[in-house]
């Protein structure tokens, strides 16, 4: 029963910041901060006053909560997110997913930087993430349940909202962006995989390859968070070009697709009366 108790710790601690009820939350990824250009009404709190939050030790990550306004609805944006790999148990890392949802947030959305798989994609795509594999070894959802939070046995068939991904489509049609869908795949890092890794994931049928966001994913559908996942091809994965990857390269990579990330959450989060 701790896990209960250090959210609501967490959750009594933030609610002095929050002005009204907050619709839905924003996971960045390497590279992805200035995301928070998009938001108004500003206020921000470090990781490291937050009771019972984790740290972020990874270049790119600043560590920071910000609740805002996108468009009139109210919404958190976390500028940094916590990997297995740092250290942290599975517990940790979804420790934000469970906090969202105890203030209020139905809809979360995830981004991140990957590594690509598919040959369509390169480097700079915005992909919108339908389906994902889980080669981590690692699950949130391991260890003693709760009735309150949600089935034992959560089906993952829908775990990527169909209704949200919906909307995405419209959204980018609109903006005259060929949004493409892809099946995302998490392994544990921090090494880049090797070329027969690679190989390995692209025929067990994944799009993409990174280090994060599936643990973020089986927490919120399990909690019944309505999901939107998003990868940016930051690099072409090991063994598919010549370049030797580079955590440095991987965020100027990013960077070129901020605008398009901006224009799509800044229209769809603007949509969220109709898909709450």
């Amino acid at each position: 029963m701790r896990i209960y108790e250090q959210v609501k710790e967490s959750k009594e601690f933030l609610t002095q910041f929050i002005k009204q009820s907050i619709s839905s939350a924003i996971i960045t990824g390497s590279g992805l901060s200035s995301l928070e250009d998009i938001l108004t009404d500003k206020v921000s709190i470090n990781f490291r006053d937050i009771p019972h939050f984790s740290q972020t030790t990874v270049k790119g990550h600043p560590g920071r909560l910000v609740f805002g306004n996108i468009r009139h609805e109210s919404v958190v944006l976390m500028l940094g997110r916590f990997h297995l790999y740092e250290g942290n148990t599975p517990a940790q890392v979804t420790f934000p997913i469970r906090l969202f949802k105890e203030l209020g947030v139905k809809n979360i959305f995830l981004t991140n930087a990957a590594g690509g798989l598919n040959p369509q994609y390169r480097p700079g795509d915005v992909i919108l993430i339908k389906d994902h594999l889980n080669l981590s070894g690692e699950n949130p959802l391991v260890g003693p349940h709760h009735e309150n939070d949600g089935p034992r046995f959560p089906d993952m068939s829908t775990a990527y909202s169909p209704h949200l991904r919906e909307i995405c489509q419209m959204t980018a049609k609109k903006m005259n962006y060929n949004l493409q869908e892809g099946i995302y795949c998490q392994v544990k890092g921090p090494n880049y995989e090797t070329p027969a890794e690679v190989r390995m994931i692209s025929t067990l049928g994944a799009d993409l390859v990174g280090m994060s966001t599936v643990q973020e994913v089986l927490m919120a559908h399990y909690l019944g968070l309505k999901i939107c996942a998003f990868s940016c091809v930051s690099n072409l994965a090991a063994g598919l070009s010549l370049q030797k990857l580079l955590h440095e390269d991987i965020e100027s990579e990013v960077k070129k697709s901020l605008k398009v990330f901006k224009e799509l959450l800044t229209n769809i989060i603007g949509q969220s009366t109709k898909i709450t």
